[in-house]
Parts: structure tokens; sequence; C-alpha cells
């Protein structure tokens, strides 16, 4: 049986990896990697909720959701957030896709110190995908 903490992490997102590469044209800003489907068992769980959340510098951050996911989400990266009828292909939901900026992360350990979850502040993302690394 799973520990409490990732027992219940069950939707699936696209998840799109910030890098600190150079840009193949020279230019600077913002890279992302291929993305990665983060899928049950080891899935995440997104709550649509307005949190306050600390970032890695120990600011305040606002934050339109959080998520809790049972592997590391790198702050800066994308998350998509996939319902199950279009992971499916079947293409009958009626939802728009929602894409996520990852700005605050914490890990969370049990009492016992041997099972942990990670906390993954988002913001909804409005702007054009960055390039992306192949």
């Amino acid at each position: 049986m799973p520990p409490q903490e990732t027992a219940f992490l069950n939707d699936t997102v696209l998840y799109w990896e910030a890098s600190t590469a150079p840009s193949r044209h020279g230019t600077k800003g913002r890279l992302l990697h291929a993305p990665v489907e983060v899928a049950p068992p080891h899935g995440v769980r997104i709550d649509d909720k307005k949190v306050l959340m600390r970032d890695a510098q120990g600011n305040n951050v606002k934050c339109d959701a959080q998520m809790v996911a049972g592997r590391e989400f790198v702050p800066q990266s994308i998350v998509l957030k996939m319902t199950e009828g279009y992971y499916m292909g079947t293409g009958s939901d009626s939802l728009p896709l929602e894409f996520f900026e990852v700005v605050a992360h914490d890990q969370v350990y049990d009492l016992k110190g041997r099972a942990s979850v990670h906390l993954v502040g988002l913001n909804r993302y409005r702007g054009n995908l960055p390039e992306v690394i192949p």
C-alpha cells in the first residue's frame, strides 16, 4: 500500500522542464526541455485554489493553484493539466486546456521522515511557449 502522502495522485500532466542551457540562436531567454508525461501511479493532484507559498528565496508568492506531486518540479517550468478525455484521445471534454507555470516548490516529509511529497505552487500561464530543446 502506498504512503498516504502519495496515495491519491491521480491527475495527469505534461511537464516542460525549464533549462539553463544557451539558446540555439544565441538569444537569451527561457528554454524548455521536451515535454514529459507525469501520469498515475506517479501522477499529481492539482487543487484549483489560491494559496500563499514561499519561493526558494523565502518570499511569499500568491499561487493560482497548488499541485501535490511525487517528484520534484523545477521553477519556471510549464505544466499542462490534461483532462481524462484529452488523455484518452476522445476529445469529448469541453474544458479548455490549462497551462500553468511553476513558481514555488517545497518538499514535505511525513512525521517519521520516510515518505515525502512535493508541494508545487502554480500560476496560470497565458503567454506563448518558449523555445523547446529537442
